[in-house]
């Protein structure tokens, strides 16, 4: 089975979102705790990273971390798919964006929280970020084009209270973008201490959440987008959306559940999570989804109202299609 290798390479971000899962505030300050670049390489020859897996380098902000285009030169040595979850502010410098990609990074992983500064920048809370995140995406993707770079770019939609309203007008941004990303991927808000304080703001109903990704998966299907659903139970789909899901998925290094996590920094050592895993689905063992379902946030547990996770005792069959195989 493959794991995932997560490392937050620090605690400081040029955003203050107010749903952040990491509870950082902006600041760049090499005070503030970060990953040391010798501690990294120890940790991570102590894991046995074999072909498949996957090293996830977050934070804080990465693109911040002093040390990050040679730490991508050293994944770049190793059997492993290097993915980086980045705010994509820095990429608006082309020269930094076009080193970042010489180095071997497999996956680029950005936000998008509204389709325009008011919405976005509102929810960031550091005025200009929409312009450069929405640059630093455009140089991205005009390097892949014109380099031949082998990495896959996907813009990430969060499903909150606070971004519900905005996600489908961003998706539209999305889908007229020419050169595009690989595919978009939606993901549950986690229940940080800093959304906590605010939670009934930001913390969907589960009963929003299904209306609301239903919504997004029928604007994809229409067309044609390839979503991809990150702790979000196939369950709340109905039958056609739940194969549009499947049938369109090319993109499968964080699909195909479960995957074992272990987590990295100052805080947590040698964490077992289980990220994207049906581990956290209540109803794993009665539902013919369960080799293919990415599960539910695990923070979000004790929000749900367990009678909108229905198992599927039979895999879905859409009109005009054959009945899907439960190990697709």
């Amino acid at each position: 089975m493959s794991k995932v290798l997560y490392f937050n390479l620090n605690y400081y971000c040029n955003c203050d979102c107010v749903f952040c899962a990491a509870n950082v505030a902006p600041a760049f300050s090499l005070s503030k705790p970060q990953v040391d670049i010798f501690d990294f390489i120890q940790s991570f020859e102590m894991r046995d990273a074999a072909k498949g897996d996957i090293v996830l380098l977050s934070g804080g902000e990465p693109t911040l971390f002093p040390d990050l285009e040679w730490l991508l030169k050293y994944l770049a040595m190793k059997p492993v798919r290097t993915c980086i979850q980045t705010n994509g502010m820095r990429f608006s410098d082309k020269e930094y964006a076009a080193r970042i990609l010489s180095r071997g990074v497999h996956q680029l992983s950005i936000p998008l929280y509204g389709p325009s500064s008011s919405s976005h920048d509102g929810l960031t809370r550091s005025p200009g970020s929409f312009e450069k995140t929405i640059a630093g995406i455009e140089n991205l993707l005009s390097l892949r084009q014109d380099y031949a770079y082998e990495v896959v770019i996907d813009l990430k939609l969060l499903v909150s209270r606070v971004t519900i309203p905005y996600n489908l007008q961003t998706l539209q941004l999305i889908h007229r973008m020419s050169p595009g990303p690989d595919f978009v991927s939606v993901k549950h808000i986690v229940v940080s201490e800093k959304v906590k304080r605010n939670e009934r703001q930001l913390v969907p109903h589960i009963s929003e959440t299904k209306q609301h990704v239903n919504e997004l998966v029928g604007f994809a299907k229409e067309h044609g987008i390839e979503l991809t659903l990150f702790e979000i139970p196939l369950c709340l789909l109905t039958e056609d959306n739940i194969l549009y899901i499947i049938g369109t998925h090319k993109n499968r290094h964080f699909v195909n559940a479960p995957l074992t996590c272990i987590y990295g920094d100052y805080a947590v050592n040698n964490l077992q999570l289980s990220l994207c895993s049906v581990e956290n689905c209540l109803s794993k063992d009665r539902c013919s989804l369960s080799t293919i379902c990415p599960g539910i946030e695990i923070s979000y547990l004790q929000y749900l109202d367990a009678s909108y996770l229905t198992p599927r005792p039979q895999p879905p069959v859409g009109k005009g299609q054959g009945q899907l195989s439960s190990d697709r």
